[in-house]
């Protein structure tokens, strides 16, 4: 049975009325349909309540059906005209409803007469029952069989849409079985027309899919998930249209590659939805056209001009293919280079400068590596190039729409054009000479002119030093010689705190604490909460006054783990006494708010727990690490303990194997150094006097084997009081590792799953690059061939081997790998050092690592695990400082990345730590900045390198300032700086 509808019905009444017809089976048979529509009070039966599926339909009674059906109110005023209704008074207040409603109409004019007891004819019921349902006749069809002329349209469309079945005879009468089948039909069509479907699904471009539904959806229930064949679930991101009739997938870690997908709607019950799933071909993305976007035949005689060349996909789109896809053919033999822009565009950089004016030419020959669409194109070499036009790059920004707080940018292309109509490439020339002016003038707002993407054109970055206290739209007007352009940038106030609550605690407060941290929640006017940045803005720093009876200090966090948060420092109050904590802005009346809080007993030790739990099974040669800490009588771990009435706390390891050896647990940072017993005692001791304290003892460790150890081997940590010399035992644990024996046979080995790799091999953004300075002033450089070798590169992978027991346990391994070959070398290359494999990223594409690897009982096996290499470009996804507390430093010669403990990971997931970070920076883009500079001024160059200087009256030298790592991709980190300068 067809259940489509070109249109939304309209009846309503009608959809409820039939909602527990919808819950039962679904009726097969037209008997079925009259039973059930029967239930519903639409038909009744016949002499002796018989079904009379075969018998004739009358007028009347069918205008009473069609009454039921859209749930009309009867009406026999509208009937009054009619001149032969005597005998059928009962159908008087359902013929004038339905006529009324345009549903029905008289037989004749003069007199007007409905004809009541006439037979419904097949194309009568057609007609009206597409008028009841909006259905417009089909113009100019031809029906095959006997039907009259004004009701050939109206047959037409009530066939097409499933409400009669073809015949020879549309004049002939309606039998009530046809009735029941096209009343049953148009419930259908209702329930159908009320449940959301997938109506289209397709590629719309080589990240995205659209998808078109058959009405407005529930964004808030919706869900939109994408797959590749019948079980990759590939990740996207969803924008829904404001009609909410269409929404658009995003690919957010891939493209479309040739095969099926299929997008599946979610979200809703199954009683609301009709159609949940449809799939579509996708195939691999190619470039369709290489085109010059230059219109002259000359090029200016340079040592760079940039040539641009746009190459468009099957989409329309510029292609996502790396510069490293494309193959340059360039006659002379000059120097060149081809790169690839945020703009999508290719920049062609070649070198004229030793040919001749108006008498050379440079023929240029463009192809893509795998679709060879290509282009051509010969260049006279004119004169020196000198900047003719200026024209600015669509603004991005790097949070949303607009800047909005410190550390946030809005970066556009500075595109300056010579003579020719090419580009003038970035130089050192025009990046100290060009100007940009804020209309109307803030002096909150900065620039700074760099090469920021490193595709040589000049890019113009525009930030705030400080926040703005009101929302605007300012002109960015950019001068260069005698070229000008204008950009809109858009900056948002950042919210501004006129209301305080002080939160809860999620610890307690106990005599002695040294450091406690308390919730701040602040709202605008608005009665909105401000996010913590917001709060910890400039503005709301400055606005915000905090008062402590009961700790020595108190301030308002602004950087690392805690900041928003109020920061008590040293608990000065008694136990069983209060701390009382006050919060107000001076200029906001009655935005006073204070809290007081009950300070419990000092922190005691109350028991040891392991939070890293060993491996139980270990093969000779392996580690397996652990880490147990000491547990306060709040739940807190704890680095020391103080004496508290006498009584003192130490904690000692015990190490045990069945051959009485203890040496075979080590620190995790420096796994050859054993952890031994001091000369006389059996057991390490934690006793907070010097570093021995408990923080050391919280530090990973690690069960470290020899290649032919048997041992069972175990620890135990015991936490004791100490009073007068006389230790009480109050908590111990303890684990054990076995040794597996090396004719061990019942593992399970597999080689772990490798994560996305970037395609360092072939990247354009991937160079050999300065990063830093030697104390003797020589460069620290990065290489090429540094980053493209596996075993050192960061965007490498190590390939692990892993077992499992029979039981189930992990089991510690080696490193045992002793070969790995690629299946396909020009998407990934591997090494191997020592029994450590590696492999790493050359082109898009995937490829299968064959992993040859020793068992414990020296079989060699063979294992696969497949690998895929995407071509996205390195961006940041998050910044995090491993230092929050004040770091110390010296006037100049520390390295910000270092200093701050910097982790920056990336879009692949990789961490890069401390000078690694630096060594990467050109890709990853973390700038420096500072702010609250107290007592002199602070400088960090592009590596990072922070230079500090001392005001004339500060006597101390000492120079406080916060350090701030931001992502282009507007992550960002703090830490608190204090810089000693004498």
């Amino acid at each position: 049975m067809k259940k489509s509808l070109s249109v939304v019905l309209s009846t309503a009444m009608a959809f409820s009325m039939f909602a527990s017809v919808a819950a039962a089976a679904e009726p097969t048979t037209t008997l079925e349909k009259y039973e059930a529509l029967k239930a519903q009070g639409i038909f009744e039966g016949t002499d002796g309540d018989k079904p009379a599926l075969e018998d004739a339909m009358t007028r009347a009674q069918f205008a009473k059906i069609i009454n039921k059906l859209k749930g009309l109110n009867e009406d026999a005023a509208a009937a009054a005209a009619y001149t032969d209704l005597e005998g059928s008074g009962w159908a008087a207040g359902f013929i004038g409803a339905a006529t009324k409603a345009n549903l029905m109409e008289g037989v004749s004019d003069v007199p007007l007469k409905f004809l009541p007891t006439g037979n419904v004819t097949v194309e009568q019921l057609a007609t009206v029952l597409d008028r009841a349902f909006g259905i417009a006749p089909t113009p100019g069809a031809s029906v095959s069989g006997n039907v009259s002329n004004w009701a050939e349209g109206y047959v037409a469309a009530a066939i097409a849409n499933g409400l009669i079945a073809k015949q020879s005879d549309y004049t002939a009468p309606a039998l009530r079985g046809q009735l029941v089948d096209a009343t049953y039909t148009a419930w259908q069509m209702i329930e159908d027309a009320q449940k959301v479907s997938l109506k289209e699904v397709k590629a719309a471009g080589v990240q995205k899919v659209t998808v078109s539904f058959n009405k407005a959806v529930d964004t808030a229930k919706a869900q939109l998930s994408l797959k590749k064949g019948s079980t990759i679930a590939v990740a996207t991101s969803v924008k829904w249209a404001d009609d909410k009739k269409s929404a658009t997938l995003t690919l957010t870690n891939t493209k479309l590659s040739a095969g099926q997908y299929t997008v599946t709607l979610g979200g809703y019950e199954s009683s609301a939805v009709g159609t949940t799933s449809l799939s579509f071909d996708a195939q691999d993305e190619a470039v369709q056209k290489i085109e010059f976007l230059t219109t002259s035949d000359y090029i200016a005689q340079a040592s760079k001009s940039i040539v641009k060349l746009k190459a468009t996909n099957q989409y329309g789109e510029n292609a996502s293919f790396s510069a490293g896809s494309y193959n340059a053919f360039i006659s002379p033999n000059i120097t060149y280079s081809l790169t690839k822009g945020d703009d999508g565009l290719l920049n062609l950089s070649l070198d004229t400068e030793a040919l001749r004016p108006n008498l050379d030419i440079v023929s240029v020959n463009i192809y893509h590596t795998d679709n060879r669409a290509t282009v051509s194109k010969n260049f006279t070499v004119g004169t020196a190039p000198f900047v003719q036009k200026m024209e600015l790059g669509d603004v991005k920004y790097s949070v949303d729409s607009a800047i909005n707080k410190r550390g946030e940018t809005a970066t556009f292309d500075l595109k300056l054009y010579d003579q020719y109509g090419n580009i003038v490439p970035h130089s050192v020339e025009v990046e100290k000479n060009v100007q940009v002016l804020f209309t109307p003038f803030e002096n909150k707002l900065e620039y700074n002119v760099k090469d920021h993407n490193s595709d040589g054109i000049t890019d113009v970055r525009v930030s705030l030093n400080k926040e703005v206290d009101k929302s605007g739209t300012y002109t960015a007007q950019v001068y260069y010689q005698g070229a000008s352009a204008t950009a809109t940038i858009n900056v948002n106030s950042s919210k501004v705190a006129t209301k305080l609550e002080i939160g809860e605690l999620g610890d307690v407060i106990a005599a002695g604490d040294q450091d406690v941290y308390i919730p701040l929640i602040a709202y605008d006017a608005n009665g909105n909460q401000l996010s913590t940045e917001d709060l910890i803005s400039d503005t709301n720093a400055k606005r915000i006054e905090l008062s402590v009876s009961g700790a020595k200090s108190v301030e308002l966090m602004t950087s690392g783990e805690n900041k928003g948060k109020i920061h008590l420092s040293e608990i000065t109050a008694q136990s069983r006494s209060m701390v009382s904590v006050t919060a107000y802005i001076p200029t906001v009346p009655n935005s006073y708010v204070s809290r007081q809080y009950t300070v419990n007993n000092v922190r005691t030790p109350d028991h040891l727990e392991i939070t890293t739990e060993p491996s139980k099974k270990i093969v000779a040669g392996a580690y397996s690490k652990f880490v147990v800490k000491v547990i306060d009588q709040y739940g807190k771990s704890m680095d020391t303990a103080k004496d508290v009435a006498g009584a003192s706390y130490i904690a000692k390891l015990v190490q045990k194997d069945t051959n009485g050896d203890t040496k075979f647990i080590a620190e995790d940072a420096s796994p050859t150094d054993i952890l031994k017993p001091k000369a006389g005692e059996t057991s390490i001791v934690y006793d907070n006097k010097g570093d021995n304290t408990f923080k050391q003892l919280s530090k990973t460790k690690r069960f470290v084997t020899t290649a032919g150890a048997t041992d069972t081997m175990s620890f135990t940590v015991e936490l004791y009081k100490v009073v007068g010399g006389n230790p009480t035992l109050l908590n111990s644990v303890s684990r054990q590792v076995e040794v597996v024996p090396s004719d061990e046979t019942g593992l399970t080995y597999q080689v772990d799953a490798v994560q996305p790799l970037f395609n360092a091999g072939d990247s354009s953004s991937v160079t050999g690059v300065t990063y830093g300075y030697n104390a003797d002033k020589t460069e620290q450089q990065i290489t090429l061939a540094e980053q493209r070798k596996a075993s050192v590169s960061k965007f490498a992978r190590q390939v692990i081997v892993s077992a499992t027991s029979p039981s189930g346990d992990k089991v510690a391994l080696p490193d045992t790998i002793t070969a790995i070959t690629s299946s396909n070398t020009s998407v990934a290359n591997v090494e191997l050092v020592g029994n450590k494999a590696y492999v790493i990223g050359n082109k898009a594409g995937t490829a299968t690592l064959n992993v040859s690897f020793k068992t414990v009982n020296g079989l060699t096996k063979q294992a696969t695990v497949e690998v895929t290499v995407k071509s996205d470009s390195i961006s940041v996804t998050k910044v995090a400082a491993g230092n929050t507390s004040v770091q110390p430093i010296k006037a100049t010669g520390d390295n910000a990345f270092v200093v701050m403990n910097l982790d920056v990971t990336d879009n692949y997931g990789v961490v890069y730590n401390k000078m690694n970070a630096a060594k990467y920076n050109y890709l990853l883009a973390v700038n420096f900045s500072v702010s609250n500079v107290q007592g002199g001024s602070v400088t960090v160059d592009q590596y990072g390198q922070i230079s500090v200087t001392a005001n004339a009256d500060n006597k101390t030298g000492e120079v406080t300032f916060d350090l701030t790592a931001t992502s282009a991709t507007g992550k960002s980190a703090t830490t608190p700086i204090k810089a000693s300068t004498k």
